[in-house]
């Protein structure tokens, strides 16, 4: 499955990826592998590691003050007047659309694109996969967040979790941060073993199978 089988917003495609069996990403490709499982039936199971479901509330939590929310929506507006003038895009520093706390950029990949069209922080801002979560089920979800999650907004898993079906779960990680799957953090590495396991056991078997094989 790919990007273009979906209508996914603007840059979505960098950001996620989708395995045999299940969606899974974290931030905004977490956020769009619970889109995606919502509106595509082939998915099999999503995996969201700090991911969001409602755009505008969730740039709200990270602009929080009125003179940081005026700025961003200026920011939208402003990338809006010049397509309609230029037929072109307005570049933005991606730490204007979501600001990520200087002592996790490390995190980040090597030499990262350090700027966006305007037109991909108001499709990240227009996107709502809240509205489709509920469709996963009964196929498994699995939300993971960090329970102070310095970059997205907690209560973005919290209210995915209120509006999913079941089977879905919910874990908020203490001692953790936005970056957790690159933290070396073995709780969650074991939580999501063991989640794997109990839903895709064929699977787990068959990769211990092969591990034991090129051993």
């Amino acid at each position: 499955m790919c990007r273009a089988d979906l209508n996914l917003p603007s840059g979505a495609g960098r950001f996620w990826c989708c395995t045999a069996s299940a969606a899974t990403r974290s931030s905004f490709g977490g956020a769009v592998a619970v889109y995606t499982g919502g509106v595509d039936q082939r998915v099999a199971a999503v995996i969201s590691n700090g991911g969001w479901g409602d755009g505008e509330r969730k740039f709200r939590g990270q602009h929080k003050s009125p003179e940081a929310w005026a700025r961003f929506t200026t920011m939208l507006k402003e990338g809006r007047e010049h397509r309609a003038k230029t037929g072109k895009s307005l570049m933005v520093p991606r730490f204007d659309i979501v600001p990520i706390p200087p002592h996790l950029r490390s995190n980040l990949a090597n030499k990262s694109i350090e700027s966006f069209p305007a037109e991909t922080a108001q499709s990240m801002f227009d996107f709502r996969a809240d509205d489709v979560v509920g469709r996963i089920a009964p196929r498994p979800l699995l939300l993971l967040h960090a329970a102070n999650d310095s970059v997205t907004p907690t209560e973005q898993s919290i209210e995915l979790f209120k509006r999913a079906g079941q089977p879905t779960e919910l874990h908020l990680i203490s001692g953790a941060d936005h970056f957790m799957f690159g933290e070396g953090n073995t709780r969650v590495w074991d939580l999501l073993r063991g989640w794997l396991d109990t839903y895709f056991p064929a699977t787990a078997a068959a990769t211990k199978v092969a591990a034991a094989t090129h051993a």
